[in-house]
Order: C-alpha cells, then structure tokens, then sequence
C-alpha cells in the first residue's frame, strides 16, 4: 500500500507561427499566435497491494489555466491577384480553462496491466469535452 501526492505549478510561454500556408484564391503570408500563462495541477495516486500477484491503483486529479495574454491568432493574407495583404484576427480563447481525470489500473505480476481513465476538460463559453480511455 502506497500513495502519493503531486503538485505543480508553472509559468509557461508559448508562440505557434504558420508562414506560407494557402488555398488556390489566397495565400496566408503569416499566422502567429503569442501565450503566456500559468497552469496549476492537483494530482492523487492510492495503490492497494492485494497480495503478491494482484494490485490495484486507484488515480484522480485536476487542473486548472490561466492564460495572461488572453489574444486570438493574428495575421496576413492575400487574395489571388491582390499586392496588398488584409489583416486577419482570430477570436479571442477564453482567459481559463480547467481539466479533471478519474482512473482506475489493475496489475497483475507487475507485467500486465489493465485499466480505465475518464478525462474531462472544458473552457469557459466554448465548451466542454470527455474522453474515455482503456490502458492494456
């Protein structure tokens, strides 16, 4: 029988640049999109030795994002024919987002493993997504 406990907390920066992209009527000269922000993460992890053949680990833990820059992906384009670019401005994230998980693992020898986890993450006004997953 063991547990653990993990914490962690983090500044990050982050910068994603598309140069050269395009479809047939316009070209996309550049797209870039700046980040700064601070991820802050919960995790619990139980094991339960049952006997020398058999375990189980009992998982959960959490998250939660705050993004500083809180701005949309910015740009230029041009249309087919066209010398001059248009500005492009996507919208805005929202300024948080959060994560949960739930999972469940089954050893058996400390060779073959089987096991479920649920992960749920959402974000503000745009939504909401879960995923189910099975570890073999």
């Amino acid at each position: 029988m063991s547990s653990r406990l993990g914490k962690s907390i983090r500044l990050r920066s982050q910068t994603t640049v598309s140069d050269g992209a395009g479809v047939p009527f316009m070209e996309v000269d550049s797209m870039q999109r700046r980040r700064f922000f601070l991820p802050v993460d919960l995790s619990a992890q139980y094991r339960l030795d049952v006997n020398d053949v058999f375990s189980m680990t009992l998982r959960a833990g959490g998250g939660y994002t705050y993004d500083f820059t809180n701005k949309g992906t910015e740009g230029t384009m041009r249309y087919a024919g066209m010398s001059r670019p248009v500005a492009i401005r996507g919208a805005k994230p929202e300024t948080d987002d959060w994560n949960a998980h739930l999972g469940a693992k089954f050893t058996i020898r400390d060779r073959w493993e089987l096991g479920a986890e649920y992960r749920h993450e959402g974000s503000g006004n745009y939504g909401y997504s879960g995923s189910f997953g099975f570890i073999f």
